[in-house]
């Protein structure tokens, strides 16, 4: 752990889940309230399922991608007010936050997992680690209702389903469905 004079950051681990989308939007808040910079780490793996036929720079810029991509559908955005490094490194998520966050003065901010996908063992065992190992405060940001309400199945269906009748409430009475 370096000097704990050094002034404190954000950082939040980048995901695609609704939950990792809530931690996304609760640090950029946390990051504007102490004034400070914030970073946004994605890790990758390039290699352990086998060697990825892919070049290592390749494989980065997509995870840059999955930053940017994050940003633009939590937020709209990157937001232009706040000072961002984007972080991208292969390893191991939970391995990555923690040695990123190498102030006794950082703040770690990782999206909770609320839903019985076959990733919650993962986003649970990531927050477990971080957790226990950082030498920073970390914070679970707990999924929003709708994450932990239903799975992405269940949400198309009932979309589908609302959609239908709304469109069947719309039809002149007396017209069938062909």
């Amino acid at each position: 752990m370096s000097d704990g004079s050094l002034p404190g950051r954000v950082i939040v681990g980048v995901g695609c889940s609704l939950g990792a989308y809530q931690a996304l939007r609760y640090a950029v808040v946390e990051a504007r309230r102490r004034h400070t910079d914030l970073l946004a780490v994605r890790a990758y793996r390039s290699t352990g399922y086998g060697q990825s036929p892919l070049p290592a720079d390749c494989v980065a810029g997509a995870a840059r991608d999955v930053v940017e991509v994050a940003f633009a559908e939590a937020l709209g955005g990157v937001p232009p007010d706040l000072p961002l490094k984007i972080v991208v490194r292969d390893g191991h998520p939970a391995r990555t936050l923690v040695a990123t966050a190498d102030r006794e003065s950082d703040l770690i901010v990782i999206g909770g997992c609320g839903t019985r996908r076959l990733t919650r063992p993962r986003s649970t065992a990531i927050a477990r680690f971080c957790a226990r190992e950082a030498g920073c405060p970390v914070i679970i940001i707990p999924p929003n209702a709708l994450a932990r309400a239903a799975r992405a199945e269940r949400l198309a269906r009932d979309a589908a389903g609302d959609a239908q009748d709304f469109l069947l409430r719309q039809m002149p009475p007396g017209t069938q469905l062909g």
